[in-house]
């Protein structure tokens, strides 16, 4: 059975909407931040949403089934940067219970990116499809949508665990090339013309 491509607009947010919240926490529930409350998952997509580039997907009846959250590496680290600065002591009084959490906050974070001394470094953060549109093609406008804010003749990077096969063979069929590995995570690059 072939899915029918979702008709989906894509719109640019500054205001997080709690569907994009409870996306974000079940898609990346891994995640430091969805571990705790949705008040802190929205101040952590707001501080993205005020500096980045925050796009979501919205069916014919106005519903978010998407987002994509990107744009320079060096805005989208000093925005991840200022969100922890500003909640850092309540976040690791709330994490005193899970030493795991704990640990995950107080580790020594390794760059995102390697330094690219040639061009911008432009990278998708996050992307995220609500399960009930998974593969119908929101995924691909929301890149897409991205696309379109990139300077012509960018290039641009987004990361995925090695066992996120799925994910994987996204980026590979919209255009991307496996760029390098470190450690669980795979970067993927795509040249835009």
């Amino acid at each position: 059975m072939v899915k029918q491509r979702a008709d989906v607009s894509i719109v640019r947010i500054h205001d997080v909407p709690d569907a994009i919240v409870e996306l974000f926490r079940n898609t990346f529930s891994r995640h430091p931040v969805s571990r705790f409350d949705s008040s802190l998952a929205r101040a952590f997509l707001g501080t993205f949403a005020r500096h980045a580039t925050f796009l979501v997907a919205r069916d014919a009846s106005l519903n978010e089934v998407g987002f994509l959250i990107g744009g320079l590496a060096s805005v989208l680290d000093s925005s991840r940067a200022q969100f922890i600065r500003k909640r850092f002591l309540w976040m690791a009084a709330a994490s005193l219970h899970d030493a795991r959490l704990m640990r995950s906050l107080f580790a020594r974070v390794p760059p995102k990116h390697p330094p690219d001394t040639k061009h911008s470094c432009y990278q998708v953060r996050f992307i995220a499809v609500a399960p009930n549109v998974s593969g119908r093609g929101v995924g691909t406008r929301l890149l897409q949508a991205f696309e379109q804010t990139l300077p012509p003749g960018s290039s641009y990077h987004a990361w995925t665990l090695a066992g996120e096969h799925g994910a994987q063979d996204f980026y590979r069929a919209n255009g991307f090339e496996r760029d390098l590995a470190i450690g669980d995570h795979i970067r993927f690059c795509k040249q835009i013309s």
